[in-house]
């Protein structure tokens, strides 16, 4: 399996960035997975978790709570844009962060 290079980016802060194997993310037509040398894409996400794989280890499976937002994928480049006006964002990740 190949990397490629990933960010998640909101609109004040880069919440992760990276070169991963695998990311499964939550669109408003349901779950998607990508991985390197997808097809270009744009889609807008829902509210959910985008998860990724960063090489085979199960450890290496990292998990990020997402208002909604949208994903661009082009030359083995993905990011991931979400808006975290109302500090919604910011709850997620504490949320997140006091589970892990």
């Amino acid at each position: 399996m190949t990397y490629f290079s990933f960010n998640i980016l909101s609109t004040t802060r880069t919440i992760f960035t990276g070169q991963i194997k695998q990311i499964s993310l939550p669109g408003v037509k349901g779950k998607m997975t990508l991985l390197a040398d997808h097809m270009p894409i744009i889609s807008a996400l829902t509210a959910g978790h985008v998860s990724i794989l960063r090489d085979d280890s199960k450890e290496s499976i990292k998990v990020f709570p997402i208002p909604g937002g949208f994903v661009d994928m082009k030359d083995n480049k993905c990011t991931v844009f979400v808006n975290d006006q109302d500090d919604l964002l910011s709850l997620l990740l504490q949320d997140h962060a006091r589970r892990v």
